[in-house]
C-alpha cells in the first residue's frame, strides 16, 4: 500500500511555503478545525490555485480550470440540478459509462454516491 503523502509536506517540498508557516497554520488548524488547506488560504501563504495543485499530487485527482473546460450537455442531463447544487458539482463530459465531474471537494463521498445512485454512471472527480 502506497502511503499518502501530507499536504504540507508536498507544500513544502514545492516551495510554497516555510516550515514557521506550515507549523503557524497548523497550530491555526487546531482552533479552527478547518483543513490544512483552507487554512493556509486564510493565512494568504497560498492561493487556492496552489492549494488544489498540490491536492492533485496528494491524491491523484486531476485539478481542472473551469473557464477552460467544455461542458457536455448529456453530461448536465445526468445528474439533476438540486443534486449538483446541494454538493457543488458540475459534470462535465460522459466518457464511456463514466461521468466526469468537477468537484470543490472531491472527498465528499457522499456526493459521488448520490450521483453514481442517481444518474446510474460511475464518476471520476477532478478538483476545481
Amino acid at each position: 500500500m502506497q502511503k499518502r503523502v501530507k499536504l504540507g509536506e508536498i507544500l513544502l517540498a514545492a516551495g510554497a511555503i516555510t516550515q514557521v508557516q506550515l507549523e503557524h497554520a497548523l497550530s491555526q488548524q487546531k482552533v479552527s478545525g478547518k483543513r490544512l488547506g483552507e487554512t493556509l488560504i486564510d493565512l494568504k501563504y497560498i492561493t487556492e490555485q496552489t492549494m488544489l495543485m498540490s491536492m492533485e499530487k496528494q491524491m491523484g485527482i486531476p485539478y481542472v480550470y473551469l473557464p477552460e473546460e467544455k461542458v457536455q450537455e448529456a453530461a448536465l442531463k445526468a445528474v439533476p440540478l438540486f443534486l449538483a447544487e446541494r454538493y457543488t458539482i458540475l459534470p462535465i463530459r460522459m466518457e464511456g459509462n463514466n461521468i466526469i465531474l468537477a468537484m470543490n471537494d472531491p472527498t465528499n463521498f457522499f456526493a459521488i454516491d448520490d450521483v453514481r445512485m442517481v444518474s446510474g454512471f460511475n464518476h471520476f472527480s477532478r478538483s476545481s
